[in-house]
């Protein structure tokens, strides 16, 4: 899985004939989706240099070792996940998160012979990942 890829659980409740023969229903899921206001960036107007790691993504930190020996250690910037810039404004659509609640319809395919409480998973039709955090698939239903 990509970065930020997180899956969706949902219930489908089906008759007997389908659980015997099989078959495909739809099913409505509330799932994240990559805002198309700002395309999962979180931004709106006014972007700047983040004032903690001035750009860099990153910030340094020190660790103690072992008989106080010390270490540098680069961590990315917790005030801009590692863009290096920051928002003035965020996007009004997603409220700087990238991902807004959309509801979507996706087909399942129940193969014959399926048990109460059987898992099906459908790959790919979970939430967005966060552009934000390096992309990456969907995760999984």
């Amino acid at each position: 899985r990509g970065a930020g890829s997180e899956p969706v659980t949902a219930t489908l409740t089906i008759d007997l004939a389908t659980a015997t023969q099989g078959g495909e229903q739809i099913l409505q899921v509330q799932q994240l989706q990559t805002c198309t206001t700002c395309s999962g960036s979180g931004e709106g107007n006014g972007i700047v240099i983040c004032p903690v790691c001035h750009g860099s993504g990153t910030t340094l930190a020190n660790r103690r070792q072992r008989h106080s020996i010390w270490e540098r250690e680069d961590h990315q910037c917790p005030q801009c996940g590692g863009t290096g810039h920051a928002f003035v404004e965020y996007c009004p659509d997603c409220e700087g998160q990238g991902r807004n609640y959309q509801i979507k319809n996706v087909k399942i395919t129940i193969p014959p012979g399926v048990e109460h409480g059987t898992r099906l998973v459908v790959e790919g039709e979970g939430n967005a990942p966060l552009v934000v955090a390096g992309g990456g698939r969907p995760g999984d239903l």
